[in-house]
């Protein structure tokens, strides 16, 4: 079952000496039981020392960027889908070496780069970068969740792709439509995250709203939201999108900019989170 806004019982770890290290270590207390935390927030090494235990996962993948309009004031840039985000609860975990890869934001208009797990007998799971809004005219590109399109066209937003999941559920959802008219005038959709798809431009003066992201309980025992996308942008000063940048660990797609301006935000990094009863 996956951890989404409500709690989830979690089963303690196993009997058998279960220990791990590595990450930033913190601990809470919700319902009577105590959970120990391990965050990454740069790639580093998770190490069960002995047993074996249950154990809740959430992973993010680095989001996409966005687009600015390039210089010319009738085009907005679409923007970057958050970073694929991947949960599961009571995964069962053995003693050994977990190499843990943080995926990091996409500059402007460019994919980001994909969060793992990996450990030689357990096996991989990998949360997918988002995907970054065009600056030209191109349909949105596809990632974990999907970029917006750029509005300098009738485009599509990008597709929602999943990677090897290893027993964990993948959320992720596509990119917004681009808004182009006659005149040659466009704003750029918004980009997807992990709770909804990005929204379609709906006028030249306004881009699509930014897809919602995904509560997860897991770090803080609180609902914990990320992999946010990033606002599209309308032509000239118009609309949400202001060229913000994702922060850092967010999963957060960056924001387009109005076609006033060349650049588009940076999509934040991911996260990778353990957690265990004890």
């Amino acid at each position: 079952m996956p951890l989404g806004a409500n709690k989830v019982a979690l089963f303690a770890a196993s009997a058998g000496g279960f220990s791990a290290s590595g990450g930033t270590e913190t601990t809470y207390d919700d319902g009577g039981v105590t959970y120990m935390v391990h965050s990454f927030t740069t790639s580093g090494t998770f190490t069960i020392e002995g047993g074996s235990g249950d154990v809740d996962i959430l992973m993010i993948a680095g989001a996409g960027g966005a687009a600015g309009g390039t210089g010319n004031i009738n085009k907005g840039g679409g923007g970057g889908g958050a970073g694929g985000q991947l949960e599961g609860s009571t995964i069962e975990m053995n003693a050994g070496e977990y190499t843990i890869t943080i995926g990091g934001g996409g500059g402007q208009y460019t994919n980001g780069s994909a969060s793992t797990i990996v450990e030689t007998t357990w096996g991989t799971a990998t949360a997918v970068g988002g995907g970054g809004g065009p600056h030209g005219p191109a349909d949105g590109n596809s990632g974990g969740s999907g970029g917006g399109a750029a509005g300098r066209s009738a485009a599509s937003g990008g597709a929602a792709t999943q990677g090897d999941s290893n027993g964990l559920t993948g959320y992720g959802y596509a990119g917004g439509n681009s808004f182009y008219n006659a005149s040659g005038e466009g704003a750029g959709g918004g980009g997807g995250g992990a709770g909804g798809v990005g929204g379609n431009a709906p006028a030249r003066s306004s881009g699509g709203a930014k897809g919602v992201g995904r509560s997860n309980l897991i770090q803080t025992g609180s609902g914990d939201t990320r992999a946010i996308g990033g606002y599209g942008a309308g032509a000239q000063t118009w609309g949400p999108g202001n060229g913000a940048s994702g922060p850092a660990n967010s999963g957060n797609g960056g924001d387009g900019n109005s076609g006033t301006s060349t650049t588009g935000g940076s999509g934040g990094s991911g996260i990778v989170v353990f957690r265990y009863a004890t």
